[in-house]
């Protein structure tokens, strides 16, 4: 598996679990299986900020671990905007937020296939 890609680095990971690359596939398919970005937007339209700020600091507290270093600080940056119930900046901010997170999934994904199939 890469060290990183265009959306994740799990160098930090790595040194984490001191190369366990069981584990390390194992907590990334965790991670993806387990996240809810699909319902960040959804939360926002019904000005769920509650729920918003779980879900975000739920993902937050993985991503150090997972993601390129400017997708954790837009998810921390989320996470107080929905603790404050910010409703513009999130409404501007969320969706690209959002893709990236997809992105980050997706990139995490092809490389756990990867390495089974590889």
């Amino acid at each position: 598996m890469e060290v990183q890609g265009k959306y994740y680095n799990i160098e930090r990971l790595i040194g984490n679990t001191n190369g366990n690359e069981a584990f390390i596939r194992n907590l990334i398919t965790v991670f993806i299986e387990k996240n809810q970005v699909d319902n960040f937007s959804k939360l926002l339209t019904n000005r769920d900020f509650d729920n918003l700020t779980t879900l975000l600091h739920k993902i937050k507290s993985n991503l150090p671990y997972l993601a390129q270093p400017k997708i954790v600080d837009e998810v921390s940056n989320l996470h107080l905007l929905a603790l404050n119930k910010k409703e513009k900046e999130l409404n501007e901010k969320l969706p690209s937020v959002v893709n990236d997170l997809k992105n980050l999934i997706a990139e995490l994904s092809a490389e756990v296939n990867a390495e089974f199939i590889g």
